[in-house]
């Protein structure tokens, strides 16, 4: 079955944030990265250490990236907000802020190493963070916006 250009640079993004880990060059290992499953968006994570969680927002259009042609192009900018979740282990020595740091700076390598999702969007870009922490569930983090700047053709949103 065809999947959208939208669909198609999730999944990119997806798969490169599901690639970080200690063997691949990185300070951490992503266990996780998922998309909630309910209308609400916020998803209670499953108990692992650390993992990603990406909800689609609102898609603004973007007229200024528009293509003539035949068929012609539209633009999008695409929001996620980005959760990096972290939940401590009681054994953890290491300050929550040392652990945050290298996992966002991992994102961030991880998210730039393609800005292009493989050739389907134009730029992939990440808003500063915001630290957070939810007592209830025993997780701390940090939330982001991405927004992915993409085209697909005006009659066909499975092609770009």
């Amino acid at each position: 079955m065809a999947n959208t250009i939208l669909n198609q640079i999730v999944d990119n993004l997806k798969t490169a944030l599901a690639a970080i880990s200690t063997g691949s060059g990185y300070e951490t290992t992503v266990e996780s990265v998922y998309e909630p499953l309910t209308v609400e968006g916020y998803s209670k994570p499953p108990m692992l250490s650390y993992q990603i969680q990406l909800t689609l927002t609102d898609p603004e259009r973007n007229e200024e990236m528009d293509l003539v042609g035949n068929p012609p192009r539209i633009g999008w900018n695409q929001p996620m907000e980005m959760f990096l979740i972290y939940r401590p282990s009681d054994a953890a020595t290491t300050p929550i802020r040392t652990v945050l740091n290298k996992f966002w700076a991992d994102v961030i390598k991880a998210t730039y190493l393609d800005p292009q999702r493989g050739g389907l969007a134009l730029n992939t870009e990440i808003t500063a963070p915001t630290w957070f922490l939810n007592e209830d569930d025993g997780i701390v983090g940090i939330s982001c916006e991405v927004v992915i700047q993409y085209r697909h053709k005006e009659n066909n949103p499975y092609e770009n």
